[in-house]
């Protein structure tokens, strides 16, 4: 479950971070009616296709931070075979106001995924979602500003990484405090307020996530 809602760029299998997590090579089993593997010790397992240039709308959605994402046009998934074992457990979370289990969940995802993050993105050294504004609500960033404007070019490096491109808010520093900033929301509202001229560092940007807030 935990492989399966990692925020992993799109080239990087689920599969492999599920064995990365078990520190073993995952189990795959013979599917009776031929085909693709099963994983072995999977709940449940869906078999298919998807066929190509199918499309048919999907949305809208809301959730519980008060926005909601619009109907688009997605890829559909045609089920073959529902495989499950006996007395299978279906895996779910609990999400809704902070902290429930999806806010621990994604904490402990960000923990383990955090060393890859400047590897991927050049220019940022550190980078924290925080669970109490929904984690793609609300990030902070320390980032390299060698020369003019580096910082910002950062900041867009961050927002156009895989699902960070939801970010509704992103703090970027090169201050060494930033330590404190990704400490939690307190310490780095406190930074920030104390620390910034908003009138020569506030950016806005329109209609860039897919995301739009939800009517009142």
């Amino acid at each position: 479950m935990l492989s399966a809602i990692a925020p992993l760029p799109e080239d990087i299998p689920e599969l492999m971070l599920a064995s990365l997590l078990q520190g073993k090579k995952l189990g795959m089993t013979k599917d009776p009616l031929g085909g693709h593997r099963l994983v072995a010790e999977t709940e449940f397992a869906i078999k298919g296709i998807v066929p190509p240039k199918l499309r048919q709308a999907e949305g809208p959605f809301g959730d519980h931070y008060g926005y909601n994402s619009l109907a688009h046009d997605y890829p559909v998934f045609k089920t073959a075979h529902l495989y499950h074992r006996k007395d299978a457990i279906y895996p779910a979370t609990v999400v809704g106001r902070p902290k429930q289990e999806d806010y621990f969940i994604g904490d402990f995802l960000q923990d383990l995924l955090s060393p890859l993050f400047p590897l991927v993105m050049k220019g940022v050294q550190q980078l924290k979602t925080f669970g109490e504004a929904g984690f793609h609500c609300l990030a902070a960033a320390k980032v390299s500003n060698r020369y003019p404007r580096e910082a910002f070019a950062a900041g867009l490096r961050v927002l156009g990484e895989g699902q960070l491109s939801l970010t509704k808010f992103l703090i970027i520093t090169d201050a060494v405090s930033i330590l404190l900033i990704l400490a939690s929301c307190g310490p780095m509202f406190w930074n920030v307020s104390n620390g910034t001229e908003i009138s020569l560092s506030l950016q806005m940007y329109l209609k860039t996530p897919w995301i739009t807030p939800a009517p009142q």
